[in-house]
C-alpha cells in the first residue's frame, strides 16, 4: 500500500480491519519525514492485531506482518529464491512507485497494490507496472480520500482496476487472499 497526505489515519483504518492471521505480508510506502517512522510503527501496532515492524535489509516478509522502511529509505521486494526479501535504498522519502514496481517484478500476478490518499502522482506508474504483471490494482476513491491526487493519477493512467472507499480496502485484501488460495 502506498500513501501520502492523510495516509497514516487511512492506513490505520485498513490495518485495523485485518485479522492477525492474515496469510500475506503487507509492505507500506508512507511519505513521512525522517524521524517519525518509529512513532508511526508504534501507533499502527497499537491500532491493529497485525505485527508492525521496520523492515531489515534481506528480511523475508512474513504473513501477518506489516513492513515500513527505516527512516530515509525506500522499501522494495527483491528476488530471493521463491520468495522476495526486503531491500532498502537511501536516501529518499519512501517511493510508492519503487515499491510497486519491485512487487510486480518479484511476485507478478501474486501481488496486489493499493494507492491511497495523497498529493502528487507517486504510485501511479508502479501500480500500472503491477497491473501489466497481472497483479490486482486498486486506488482509494475520491470521497474517502483526504487528497485525491495519488489515487486520481493511478486511475487516470489506467493503473487502478477500480476505486474503492476506504472501508472497502481491508475487505478487498481479504477477498484477494481467498481468491489466491483457491
Amino acid at each position: 500500500m502506498v500513501a501520502s497526505t492523510g495516509g497514516p489515519p487511512a492506513l490505520a483504518h485498513v490495518l485495523g480491519s485485518l485479522p492477525r492471521e492474515l496469510p500475506v505480508p503487507l509492505l507500506l510506502a508512507q511519505h513521512i519525514a525522517s524521524g517519525f517512522t518509529s512513532g508511526l510503527v508504534r501507533w499502527f501496532d497499537s491500532v491493529c492485531t497485525l505485527r508492525v515492524v521496520v523492515a531489515q535489509e534481506g528480511e523475508l516478509p512474513a504473513a501477518g506482518r506489516v513492513y515500513l522502511p527505516p527512516d530515509g529509505c525506500d522499501l522494495e521486494a527483491g528476488p530471493r529464491g521463491p520468495h522476495a526479501h526486503a531491500s532498502l535504498h537511501r536516501p529518499a522519502l519512501p517511493s510508492g512507485n519503487r515499491l510497486l514496481v519491485s512487487l510486480a517484478r518479484a511476485y507478478g500476478s501474486r501481488a496486489a497494490g493499493f494507492v491511497l490518499t495523497g498529493m502528487g502522482d507517486d504510485g501511479a506508474q508502479g501500480l500500472l507496472e503491477l497491473k501489466r504483471a497481472g497483479g490486482a490494482t486498486y486506488a482509494q476513491d475520491e470521497q474517502s480520500s483526504v487528497v485525491f491526487g495519488m489515487p486520481q493519477a493511478a486511475h487516470a493512467c489506467g493503473a487502478a482496476r477500480g476505486l474503492l472507499p476506504l472501508e472497502s480496502i481491508g475487505p478487498a485484501i481479504l477477498e484477494l487472499c481467498k481468491e489466491r488460495r483457491s
